[in-house]
C-alpha cells in the first residue's frame, strides 16, 4: 500500500472568500491511498488526540479504482503550545 501526504501552513486553500484570522496557524494535509473502511474516523482520531480543531474536512473515493483522497485543515495552535512545551521554548 503506498500512501502521499502533503503538509502546508500557508494559506492558500481556506474556504473561499475567507482568510485565516492571525491568532489562527492551520495545516493542510493532502492524502490518497487505496480506500478501505475508518480511514476519515483515524485521521479525525489523530488529529484529536493531539490537540487539533477540524477546520474543514474533504473527501473522495473513486470507485472504479478503488482510491482514497482526502483534504483536511485543522487549527495547529494546541498542538505547536504541546511541542513548544516539550522543546522547552
Amino acid at each position: 500500500m503506498t500512501s502521499h501526504g502533503k503538509i502546508s501552513d500557508n494559506k492558500a486553500g481556506y474556504p473561499q472568500g475567507q482568510t485565516i484570522p492571525d491568532n489562527r496557524l492551520a495545516a493542510v494535509l493532502l492524502w490518497s491511498c487505496p480506500d478501505k473502511k475508518g480511514l476519515v474516523a483515524r485521521i479525525s482520531q489523530f488529529l484529536f488526540e493531539r490537540g487539533g480543531n477540524i477546520i474543514d474536512l474533504d473527501e473522495h473515493v473513486d470507485r472504479s479504482e478503488q482510491n482514497f483522497f482526502l483534504r483536511v485543515e485543522w487549527d495547529m495552535r494546541v498542538i505547536l503550545k504541546h511541542i513548544n512545551q516539550f522543546a522547552g521554548t
